[in-house]
């Protein structure tokens, strides 16, 4: 599938910065149902890993939305938060606040084309302040130029780069903290990754068997794409996988999680979101809790019980999944675990 320049991965920063000038509640709040936002259990700190691999090279892009000039090596900025020690104070994450002690498993999160770590700070946070360590890297290509054919051309490499950023943060985990760790913070037995859009390709193929990344226990696709041209083929998805996408979404259209639901190994999920309208906000608001659209706390919510279930202290209580989507006419899971 290949989504043109004009249709394809929404600019997900215009679309937040739309939302942050009409507020906190939006338009898209009139679809309501009862409030699933996750409650806050840690305080965060925020950290920015400069991370790089030398051995590969960067295409240049100079077509993109922000244009790119390619060069020597891949740089791969990663943001990462964190459950902070209990003194940390502030509602936001603290920059390079002490870790709580700890392990807490891993969530290494693939936005979409283009869109950076910060754009998707609102669920990264529900993530983490619920339990976990969340890695979110800023591919060289992908996250700049938004879906060219560049872009689409660098995704067999963008998988590398997960891979890659996953194994640096668990080299890194071993180091303490003062000299440039994590200071061991990560369950390295409990792993899972995450993609919205674009990067819900990049999720897709580290559960294929194209590029199967042993270290992965669960995998989320948020209105990903599942077949992307000159892209990694996507065979044998085995789960636990969560997919989410919203029924009216033109951006990447539902056929594209549902087909991957139907073809990927249990245990697997999908939800539905029946929100109605369609387009740009379709594709990026189901996934922006805490903007006064209640379906995106939901949302959240079925994603925290996903992470809860297959990698946190109850592991199995899938019972969690569907009872965090009930409740609302404008979410349907499908599933079994």
């Amino acid at each position: 599938m290949r989504m043109g320049r004009s249709t394809g991965c929404v600019a997900l920063a215009v679309v937040v910065a739309v939302l942050a000038m009409a507020g906190p509640r939006s338009a898209a709040a009139d679809a309501k149902v009862p409030s699933a936002a996750p409650a806050p259990r840690y305080p965060l700190g925020i950290r920015v890993l400069d991370l790089e691999d030398p051995a590969r090279s960067t295409p240049a892009d100079p077509e993109g939305q922000t244009p790119v000039p390619g060069g020597p090596g891949r740089a791969l900025a990663t943001t990462v938060l964190y459950p902070a020690d209990a003194g940390t104070r502030g509602s936001a994450p603290t920059p390079d606040a002490p870790a709580r002690p700890g392990r807490f498993p891993l969530v290494l999160f693939s936005g979409g084309a283009p869109g950076l770590p910060a754009d998707y700070l609102p669920l990264l946070t529900s993530w983490a302040a619920a339990g976990y360590v969340v890695a979110a890297p800023q591919y060289p290509v992908s996250s700049l130029s938004g879906p060219t054919d560049v872009a689409w051309s660098d995704q067999r490499d963008q998988v590398r780069d997960a891979r890659f950023v996953l194994h640096r943060l668990l080299a890194l985990d071993r180091a303490p903290a003062r000299r440039g760790g994590l200071g061991g913070i990560v369950d390295r037995e409990r792993i899972a990754a995450a993609g919205h859009s674009m990067g819900g390709l990049t999720t897709l193929a580290l559960v294929s068997e194209c590029c199967r990344e042993p270290r992965i226990d669960a995998s989320m696709v948020l209105a990903g794409v599942r077949d992307g041209e000159a892209g990694p083929p996507i065979r044998d998805v085995r789960g636990p996988v969560l997919f989410v996408h919203a029924v009216r979404d033109y951006a990447v259209l539902f056929t594209q999680s549902e087909a991957g639901y139907e073809a990927a190994r249990p245990p697997k999920y999908l939800l539905e979101v029946r929100i109605p309208f369609g387009g740009a906000l379709s594709h990026v608001l189901p996934f922006l809790p805490g903007w006064g659209f209640e379906v995106a706390n939901r949302v959240a919510a079925v994603t925290d019980a996903f992470l809860d279930a297959y990698l946190g202290p109850e592991r199995g209580a899938a019972a969690r999944i569907r009872g965090a989507a009930a409740g609302s006419d404008l979410l349907v899971l499908r599933g079994r675990g």
